[in-house]
């Protein structure tokens, strides 16, 4: 390999590493609860919600209790038992999907990776039998 070739191909991996490079997106998601006359409601972690990073992800609520997502999902996972949550992903700008049964899922456009981020879901209390399962097309 002669001189100029060694070059190139330095030069390609430099150029093309950053491009691979995977990044922290995290975040805690958690609900208020109690409260009453006289009495502040209070806020706790949430354990279990379903939460999916990707591009231009779209979410259609079930009538039948089958929420749908459909897009390319870069990445899954739920939260633990102190309301955690992290993604490993290419730096750039993601729709975020927070889902879990029972609850009014949410949908933030525009998130930034880097990044952290805390959000607030609460009890569907008008349920009637929707967001009882999620599927992924």
């Amino acid at each position: 390999m002669n001189l100029r070739q060694l070059f190139l191909l330095f030069f390609s991996i430099n150029m093309v590493l950053p491009l691979c490079a995977q990044i922290k997106l995290s975040g805690t998601v958690s609900e208020w609860y109690g409260g009453a006359p006289g009495q502040s409601p209070k806020k706790r972690a949430l354990a279990g919600v379903t939460v999916a990073a990707g591009v231009n992800l779209n979410y259609n609520s079930g009538q039948s209790g089958t929420d749908r997502v459909s897009g390319k999902v870069a990445a899954k996972t739920s939260t633990d038992s102190s309301g955690n949550y992290t993604f490993n992903l290419p730096a750039g700008s993601y729709t975020v999907l927070y889902w879990k049964a029972g609850y009014t899922p949410q949908t933030e456009f525009s998130v930034k990776a880097p990044g952290t981020r805390s959000v607030e879901i609460s009890a569907d209390k008008s349920m009637q039998g929707m967001h009882r399962n999620l599927s992924f097309q």
